[in-house]
């Protein structure tokens, strides 16, 4: 977390869940006065149990050490605020105060202790339950229900449409043989 940084810097794409060659800005101006080329833009967010938040226009160098995410663009983005202390920071929701993020730091600086989604194992595609119940194994709706309420994934459906097959076939009871 940076107060100084105007806007989210990156030095590469591989933590952006979509990204773009272009830039409205060709490059821009660092601590020490010197301008640096920027290659793309993109966004991604930031996980909490609560919700996902936004880090939109990211801009991307390889001509920087650590990734920046400017407090000003992130608060403004997710209507939060950002409370700065000696043992870390956390970011509360705006209107209930409520704690999204906490993380702790040792040294100088303030980093986020936790992975960009698009190294996490959540998912953001939004999917029917019954396309989730057979993809995951079959799960009954509390399982789905469950998993979609921790943002594990997000149905646009929430009940099944209709008996699965597959799991009528399998609580069926086998057959005795025949005599013969």
């Amino acid at each position: 977390m940076d107060t100084g940084a105007s806007s989210h810097l990156a030095d590469n794409t591989g933590i952006l869940i979509s990204f773009s060659n272009s830039s409205m800005y060709p490059s821009v101006f660092v601590g020490n006065g010197k301008s640096i080329p920027i290659t793309h833009t993109g966004h991604s967010f930031l996980h909490t149990s609560y919700k996902p938040l936004n880090l939109n226009h990211i801009l991307v160098t390889s001509h920087i050490i650590k990734n920046l995410i400017s407090v000003r663009e992130f608060t403004r983005d997710n209507d939060v605020s950002v409370e700065f202390n000696a043992y870390g920071f956390s970011v509360k929701d705006y209107q209930t105060q409520k704690i999204l993020l906490r993380c702790d730091s040792t040294d100088d600086l303030y980093p986020v202790t936790q992975q960009p989604s698009s190294q996490t194992l959540i998912v953001l595609l939004s999917l029917s339950s019954t396309t989730w119940h057979r993809r995951l194994g079959h799960p009954g709706d509390d399982v789905l229900h469950r998993l979609e309420s921790s943002n594990l994934i997000s149905c646009n459906k929430s009940k099944l449409s209709a008996l699965c097959h597959a799991c009528q076939l399998c609580k069926h009871v086998k057959l005795s043989f025949h005599s013969s």
